[in-house]
């Protein structure tokens, strides 16, 4: 039990497992069986591969070297490309936003942190005496290196995600012999899934670049709005704003992308392009209810989910899930969805009894489980269905319109082969 506890602590921490989990178990694996038909079932699956393969590319061999390249090669901040002291980069914005006294007190701090997990790290004290009497030079070196490390990240990760629909579909394309949404590939000819992606055919070039020259200019602005922002040094309006907010651009553990930079990534890079690929109307408006679902989930839904929950709890079983400092300190949502404690919190919380503390921890574990359970089977199955049956209904009216207007249009040229007088004298 303390063990499964301790993983799911990590996990809820961890907004790329986090996520990770809840996008196998609801959107993968489900939506691909779901699927109207084989092809499209194969396309959703090598998407979700391409994604996953993706998602573990960035923290765990992409994010790793540039770490080491910014600090070593291009600011040379420490003396070599494996060098353990690469792990300042760690080191949060937060001690990064303020004077360089403050910035000193979280590189010790993070070293005592890391030497508590690795004997054999030996701390940044060869950083600190190389920087002695430079400390202002440190601090911005730190914030460029963090900031770039974001950007080349932001633009790898969007990039691929961004261009995971497009390869697909070109694949399909390729090994079908078909053009046009493979969802509707049982539910009409050839002719009918032609017809509808002829526009898309045409177009599919431009519409690719725009996603990807849109994915380049986030990638180069939004990293020099972070940097502009932490350097000034007396930042007003928006670029105040922006400087309280950079701790959200933090990595966990220097490799894992935190909610923030990752909804930015997913509505400004991923979604976009997933919509501009849509091949015809009908996938067009699958997708977009399908994200908009999905979206909600990931973003805020299980968070809503956990909080009535939470509250129902506390309630009603005594425990003391919701975290209510925040609630009181926070927005106007933050009353109405209060947001609960991590399990980590939930060990740390005083003034409560023993068995009121194991029973938090106990139906805390429990609900964050049941929850994702639930999130999972209704984006796996649920909206599947509904939209399966959408799509069948939409195909069907489609092909009545066009089988009505092809016998309206039959009937008209017997008319007129049979009756040539009634057109002569309508064309005179």
């Amino acid at each position: 039990m303390l063990n499964l506890y301790n993983t799911t602590s990590r996990i809820q921490e961890n907004t790329v497992f986090n996520r990770g989990i809840m996008d196998l178990g609801g959107v993968a694996l489900p939506q691909a069986a779901m699927a109207n038909n084989h092809v499209e079932a194969v396309e959703r699956s090598a998407k979700s591969f391409f994604y996953f393969f993706v998602a573990f590319m960035s923290p765990f061999v992409t994010l790793p070297l540039s770490n080491k390249f910014a600090l070593s090669k291009v600011f040379k901040i420490t003396k070599n490309f494996n060098s353990k002291e690469n792990e300042i980069i760690q080191l949060s914005y937060d001690y990064l936003k303020g004077s360089t006294q403050h910035m000193i007190k979280g590189i010790k701090e993070l070293s005592q942190k890391l030497t508590e997990k690795d004997k054999n790290f030996k701390g940044f004290d060869t950083i600190l005496q190389k920087y002695k009497g430079k400390e202002e030079l440190l601090k911005e070196q730190l914030v460029k290196a963090k900031t770039n490390v974001f950007g080349s990240d932001y633009l790898f990760t969007g990039f691929l995600m961004g261009s995971n629909p497009w390869i697909m579909n070109e694949l399909t394309k390729k090994f079908t012999g078909r053009t046009g949404y493979s969802g509707e590939y049982e539910m009409a000819n050839d002719n009918y899934t032609k017809a509808n992606a002829r526009e898309h055919e045409k177009n599919k070039l431009k519409k690719y670049l725009t996603f990807v020259g849109a994915t380049l200019a986030q990638a180069i602005l939004f990293p020099l709005v972070l940097k502009k922002s932490l350097l000034a040094k007396d930042p007003k309006g928006f670029l105040k704003i922006i400087k309280e907010k950079t701790p959200s651009f933090d990595y966990t553990g220097g490799k894992f992308m935190k909610m923030l930079p990752f909804f930015m990534l997913t509505t400004m890079c991923e979604i976009p392009s997933i919509l501009l690929s849509s091949r015809d109307a009908l996938e067009a408006k699958d997708w977009a209810i399908r994200l908009s679902v999905i979206t909600a989930a990931f973003f805020g839904g299980d968070a809503a989910l956990n909080s009535i929950t939470g509250r129902f709890m506390d309630k009603f079983l005594g425990t003391k899930i919701i975290d209510r400092e925040k609630m009181q300190k926070g927005t106007v949502i933050s009353k109405l969805f209060p947001p609960i404690k991590r399990l980590d919190d939930i060990e740390k919380i005083k003034g409560i009894s023993k068995d009121t503390l194991n029973k938090t921890k106990k139906l805390g574990l429990t609900m964050y489980w049941g929850n994702l359970g639930v999130i999972m089977l209704f984006l796996g199955i649920g909206l599947p269905k509904i939209l399966n049956a959408m799509l069948k209904e939409n195909v069907e009216s489609d092909l009545k319109g066009k089988e009505a207007f092809d016998s309206y249009s039959s009937i008209l040229q017997r008319i007129k082969k049979d009756y040539p007088e009634i057109f002569s004298h309508a064309g005179a």
